[in-house]
């Protein structure tokens, strides 16, 4: 059989998506494994069920000073997509995280005395 040259973009396609579904199942069960539990259905902060759009799937959060990849002392919990974009714009930082919730207090208390 002769190869086209779109045979081979089909195959390399094809092959490449079965490549990372066998890394993201090793992956996962690596994940669990750690984490000592299953996956929940919804994100351990915002308690919102993930649905594809920014909140996608629920990924492993672990503690990036600890290790690079995650294990069972890093292990914080599973959280959503946009929680996990928004613990890493503050830096994981306690004090950011704080700063930006007085922040949401102090704009929502001045529109409310503006009314």
């Amino acid at each position: 059989m002769v190869w086209t040259k779109e045979d081979k973009r089909i195959y390399d396609h094809q092959y490449h998506l079965a490549n990372r579904e066998r890394h993201n199942t090793r992956e996962y069960k690596r994940q669990v494994k750690c984490a000592g539990r299953e996956r929940p259905e919804r994100c351990e902060i915002c308690d919102r069920l993930p649905d594809g759009s920014g909140r996608g799937v629920l990924v492993f959060d672990h503690d990036h000073e600890h290790c690079k990849y995650g294990c069972a002392l890093c292990f914080r919990g599973w959280i959503c997509h946009s929680c996990n974009v928004s613990l890493g714009q503050a830096d994981d930082s306690m004090v950011i995280l704080n700063k930006q919730i007085d922040y949401l207090r102090r704009s929502r208390a001045s529109r409310l005395r503006a009314i």
